[in-house]
């Protein structure tokens, strides 16, 4: 530890140290640099061991070091008086912050961080969030039970991102039963009373355990249950509240939290068509709080529900959510069954709901999840009317999401002519090509002298098929000539 203050034997004090960290483990030589770096008189020392750490936490990311040990390592250099080992230990939790995910500040090892401290690292953590994903481990412990002979991980060694970063952050946030320790049976009972003051108080309880508890276990199926009549509350303030709480559920529990969709969305999904603004924005919080954590396709057997709700503005709602998440859906998602709804909406009497489902059927074209054939076929059920009033619509949508003919691609030849017909024969005119000329111009008075040419007589007509003749004025003149 001591070399990396040198100048000149830092960098191979460092490439010795993450040697020493694929022999021995990544998370061992940052227990060593934490037993000896803190505690030196040269505060140099401390911040280029801090340094040393950041740089074994880009080779070998996590699990592969300890989240928290890094973490305890970084908290004493926030109160040194040495601004390069503040910004050291600034710089390796944010880069742990880059691995694991912005959860990491929500840790109880940094809530004796100073306030200004912590506000300094939200603001550099909320920067990662459109900055490239940090890059796979580069080096791997040796011995870990992963490896295969000293080679890499069979498992990738905790990968780019934040791979790795569930158990780090389960590290570091350990998962609350809230049921067991948060919201006791007598709150759960509360919900459900008659009485909304009764409701109001247990709302409240609820939302404090799950602002102290931002990671829950998966066990939260009971007050999922109690929650969810609440979204029909005739209390604004008891339904918003009961689609905050059920949105923050979603987020705590996180991808366990998928077998609860069915149960506990379609009450949420008919909330997007109430007649108050706020409950219809709480609503749409939650929905995409749990399409965040579990995808949209499990989303998708709410929508005929949705889309046949009474309301027009919720059916628009639900119908511009789907045209927002339709290019996340898998290539196999079922939506078929969305097509009576969507063709029925197609045919609503509110511009909006039929604008909505126009632009949702057309995200469903272009991205390949239905095909025209699949319309048609639905078309067809619908009776005579309405199917005739729908098709020009869909007809279009079609053409409009048709995929174009590769390019370069050669025309297709024309078919053969039948046995025993030749090619159609070419038109030849006889006449004189002067002649020819000037039939094509349309002159009237057109002959040809003797030497071929072209001459202008009076007198003379213009056949379409001799060409000039005499204009005769009488049958004895014909007859004379």
């Amino acid at each position: 530890a001591e070399k990396l203050a040198a100048k000149k034997a830092k960098p191979a004090a460092t490439q010795a140290l993450l040697c020493l960290s694929e022999a021995c483990g990544p998370s061992w030589v940052l227990a060593q640099l934490q037993a000896v770096a803190p505690s030196h008189k040269n505060p140099k020392v401390f911040g280029e061991s801090l340094a040393a750490a950041t740089a074994i936490l880009a080779a070998f990311s996590t699990p592969a070091l300890s989240a928290s040990a890094a973490v305890s390592f970084a908290i004493p250099a926030f109160d040194s008086r040495d601004a390069s080992v503040r910004e050291a230990a600034h710089k390796l939790v944010v880069a742990l912050c880059a691995a694991v995910g912005p959860a990491l500040l929500q840790s109880p090892l940094l809530a004796d961080v100073r306030e200004v401290t912590r506000k300094q690292l939200a603001a550099d953590a909320a920067k990662l969030s459109g900055a490239p994903a940090p890059p796979a481990a580069s080096r791997f412990f040796k011995h870990s039970a992963s490896c295969g002979g000293g080679g890499a991980p069979d498992g990738g060694g905790g990968g780019g991102g934040h791979g790795g970063g569930g158990a780090a952050v389960d590290e570091l946030i350990p998962r609350v039963d809230l049921l067991r320790d948060k919201v006791r049976a007598d709150t759960i009972a509360k919900l459900r009373s008659g009485a909304w003051k009764e409701r109001k108080e247990a709302l409240d309880v609820v939302a404090a355990a799950l602002s102290d508890s931002p990671r829950l276990g998966p066990v939260v199926g009971p007050l999922l249950e109690a929650l969810a009549p609440r979204v029909a509350d005739k209390q604004q303030v008891l339904a918003i509240g009961a689609l905050n709480a059920i949105g923050a559920v979603g987020t705590g529990v996180g991808k366990a939290v998928r077998p609860h969709v069915r149960t506990t969305l379609p009450a949420v999904a008919v909330a997007l068509g109430d007649g108050k603004a706020a409950i219809r924005e709480a609503a749409m919080a939650a929905l995409e709080r749990w399409v965040a954590e579990v995808s949209f396709e499990p989303m998708l057997p709410l929508l005929p529900t949705a889309l046949g709700m009474e309301a027009p503005a919720g059916r628009a709602s639900a119908l511009r959510w789907l045209c927002t998440h339709t290019a996340q859906l898998d290539g196999a998602a079922e939506v078929r069954p969305l097509l009576p709804p969507l063709l029925r909406n197609l045919d609503d009497r509110t511009p909006d709901v039929r604008a909505a489902a126009a632009a949702a059927l057309e995200a469903l074209l272009s991205a390949k999840l239905l095909a025209g054939d699949d319309v048609e076929a639905q078309l067809g059920e619908l009776d005579t009317a309405t199917a005739k009033k729908l098709r020009p619509a869909v007809a279009k949508l079609c053409r409009k999401t048709a995929s174009p003919a590769p390019a370069g691609e050669p025309a297709a030849p024309l078919p053969p002519p039948a046995r025993g017909q030749g090619p159609p024969a070419r038109a030849v005119s006889l006449a004189p090509k002067p002649l020819r000329a000037a039939a094509a111009a349309g002159r009237k008075d057109v002959s040809e002298d003797a030497s071929g040419r072209a001459a202008t007589r009076p007198g003379l007509v213009r056949s379409s098929t001799f060409g000039a003749l005499p204009a005769y004025k009488s049958a004895a003149q014909l007859r004379a000539a």
